[in-house]
């Protein structure tokens, strides 16, 4: 991401009103006096954001503060995106939600959601460099979330995945994460639950309501102000035509209102050009579906723009010096001649419409 398109990322005054109410609006606050009393529809910058994290976790002295204060910031702390989540019919409904309307919380996060081996696993990441607490805050918020949370115990618990390396026993002892595997050391911040479980109906779920809530998060989001580079923007409207048809610079440049050479321009001066793009775009598609055992390679090629076998596998050897057989192999652990399906599903990340 480009340092301008970083700079106007944003969070909802509604998520750092807690760490606010913690520090008392001290001095212990960074830069506390510019935002004295939040509105809680005012957007506040992610650096501010950061550092006010990094403040609270310091002044009450307990790394796993923000996951403490996501697990309690249910109803007016994040109002619509809790409701929204809490009339989800299913697991699986409230998780998609969750992907689809996190900007509602802020720019920074991106929720990502697989299923493997009968396991699926809700990936919390940021676009930019955060601290810990960002997306343990948002960890904290969906795992402990009604319409998400489980009290089962055993070898099917809930695993909680961190990126941190080093917790205080007291974070395992005081019920924080009692009913859940820990695994420390983490790639990625995240939970992970029996598939099984994703498609049990929610005791809180209304699906009329969730149908309306939704219309209205949609709503919400478009009147926000766009924080994606162009490229990204860009990167979108390609990923959306892949499943018909390779993306045309003009048509995409029309989808933008900008002239096909001003978006060319736009995007040199991020650091890469059209072609590049579609190129990583229909890239990372292929890999995300040989990852899936439903489609055939064929059916790969296809969706992802190409007009057959050949030059899908002459690309595909271009961009990993493997074929989309040998590749799909090896994600199983499997040598080349060896096959076994694999079950898998990723959603592709919240972005928000420009």
């Amino acid at each position: 991401m480009s340092s301008a398109a970083s700079s106007s990322l944003s969070y909802s005054a509604r998520v750092i009103e807690p760490f606010l109410s913690v520090l008392g609006q001290s001095s212990s606050a960074p830069n506390a006096q510019l935002l004295p009393e939040p509105q809680l529809d005012q957007r506040v910058s992610a650096a501010y954001v950061h550092a006010l994290f990094e403040s609270a976790e310091a002044c009450v002295q307990d790394p796993m503060f923000a996951v403490r204060r996501g697990a309690i910031a249910h109803g007016g702390d994040v109002d619509l995106f809790h409701y929204v989540l809490s009339s989800a019919p299913t697991r699986r409904a409230a998780i998609l939600a969750a992907n689809r309307f996190v900007r509602l919380l802020g720019d920074v996060w991106t929720i990502s959601f697989v299923t493997f081996e009968q396991r699926a696993q809700v990936r919390i990441s940021t676009r930019v460099r955060a601290p810990y607490a960002a997306d343990e805050f948002l960890l904290g918020l969906l795992m402990h979330h009604p319409s998400l949370a489980t009290t089962t115990s055993g070898s099917s618990r809930q695993h909680v995945h961190l990126r941190r390396c080093v917790l205080p026993a007291s974070a395992t002892r005081d019920g924080l994460f009692s009913s859940f595997h820990l695994n420390l050391g983490a790639e990625v911040t995240g939970f992970s639950m029996d598939e099984a479980r994703l498609d049990v109906p929610s005791p809180t779920g209304e699906q009329r309501l969730h149908e309306v809530l939704c219309r209205h998060a949609e709503r919400v989001i478009a009147s926000l102000p766009s924080t994606l580079s162009w490229t990204e923007r860009t990167k979108v409207r390609v990923r959306e035509q892949l499943p018909s048809r390779t993306a045309n610079l003009i048509e995409i440049a029309a989808q933008l209102s900008l002239h096909p050479r001003k978006l060319s321009r736009l995007m040199v001066r991020e650091g890469t050009t059209f072609h590049d793009l579609v190129d990583d775009v229909r890239r990372t598609r292929a890999m995300e579906l040989l990852a899936r055992a439903e489609h055939s390679i064929a059916e790969v090629a296809a969706l992802t723009g190409f007009t057959g076998n050949a030059p899908f596998h002459r690309a595909f050897r271009r961009w990993t010096a493997q074929t989309p057989t040998d590749y799909r192999r090896a994600l199983c652990g499997l040598s080349p001649g060896v096959d076994r399906r694999r079950s898998s599903q990723e959603l592709p990340l919240a972005a928000a419409t420009p």
